[in-house]
């Protein structure tokens, strides 16, 4: 970014003499050049992260002037979500190639875990009498419940542990996983299910598993409220993208009025 971007702009200025304004020169520079949103983001967290260790170092006494930039915000909300037979597909597609990744993904599409939340899990997190696992250190540090179908009950059953502390889903070496495997990509590709899509927000990632589980739990009559809890939502905003699959329920919610004046 620094030699792409922001070097043949401001890069030989001194750190006093750079401005808000050569930093929204910046921005409009990579808008016309077709930059994503993304990489406007972090092209500008360069230089706001460069000023911060000014500051902190002493080396510079001033205000950041990445402070009083507006940054953009990319409209990456996943629009795409799986059917049934796609889903299916996916999952014997990903048991041929990995056990544990079919595991993992399983877990995600049928409660609705982030990859994250899935690689944190250890067997102390999980009652199988109860059906419920305890998803901790979640993105918005707040603990809550997700529910275990019959499939994730019985791939849980089948995974041999050795004690409570162990991770569910543990690396090669036994440590924690930090990314998806590859292989998804592989068997997305493979199946097919990203031909002749070109909008990212429509394409099969892992974290179209969680997508699809929202997705699936709203057309089967659950209440975005609902769907927030059990998402681990901070803002109500953030499931409101689902609330067109329920056209039924909505209707209905409707219908009290026209109920009302009768």
């Amino acid at each position: 970014f620094f030699n792409k971007w922001i070097s043949p702009l401001f890069g030989e200025k001194a750190l006093k003499d750079v401005s808000p304004s050569d930093l929204e020169t910046l921005k409009e520079r990579m808008t016309k050049a077709g930059a994503s949103t993304r990489s406007i983001q972090y092209c500008l967290a360069v230089v706001r992260q460069v000023f911060n260790q000014a500051i902190s170092l002493e080396v510079f006494d001033g205000r950041n002037p990445a402070s009083k930039i507006r940054i953009p915000s990319p409209n990456n909300k996943r629009s795409r979500f799986l059917t049934s037979k796609e889903a299916d597909k996916l999952l014997n597609k990903l048991a041929e190639h990995s056990q544990d990744l079919h595991d993992i993904a399983l877990i995600s599409l049928h409660c609705g875990l982030r990859a994250g939340e899935i690689f944190n899990l250890r067997w102390n997190d999980i009652n199988l009498q109860q059906g419920i696992i305890h998803v901790k250190d979640t993105k918005s540090n707040r603990d809550r419940y997700a529910y275990i179908t019959r499939a994730t009950h019985e791939m849980l059953s089948r995974r041999a542990y050795s004690n409570a502390g162990k991770l569910v889903f543990p690396d090669r070496k036994g440590g924690q996983r930090q990314l998806v495997s590859n292989i998804f990509k592989k068997v997305v590709y493979e199946l097919g299910l990203n031909d002749r899509i070109n909008d990212n927000r429509d394409k099969v990632t892992f974290h179209t598993l969680r997508h699809t589980f929202a997705s699936w739990q709203v057309q089967a009559g659950m209440s975005l409220y609902e769907l927030q809890r059990l998402l681990g939502h901070e803002s109500f905003a953030m499931v409101q993208r689902y609330a067109h699959l329920a056209p039924e329920n909505l209707q209905r919610a409707t219908a009290i009025f026209d109920q009302q004046e009768n």
